[in-house]
């Protein structure tokens, strides 16, 4: 069992096309966000977001700002 699900990819489009399918498919609402900024990224994983979608590229802005993820 998990607490959340994070989709990472490093192409903004294929971001946004999977983005769109998981929506697509998803029965509740409010349980997928995507993270468009690295606060928004951070902020999901704060709040325990069921579905979280993103790109690699926003790590590295919150690895220092947020405790689970630091070294």
């Amino acid at each position: 069992m998990f607490d959340s699900v994070i989709v990472v990819t490093d192409r903004r489009l294929l971001d946004k096309q999977l983005r769109e399918n998981i929506k697509d498919f998803s029965e509740v609402k409010n349980i997928i966000a995507p993270a468009f900024k690295s606060s928004e990224l951070k902020s999901a994983l704060e709040q325990g977001k069921k579905i979280i979608i993103t790109t690699i590229q926003k790590f590295p802005f919150i690895i220092g700002n947020y405790s689970p993820l630091s070294a």
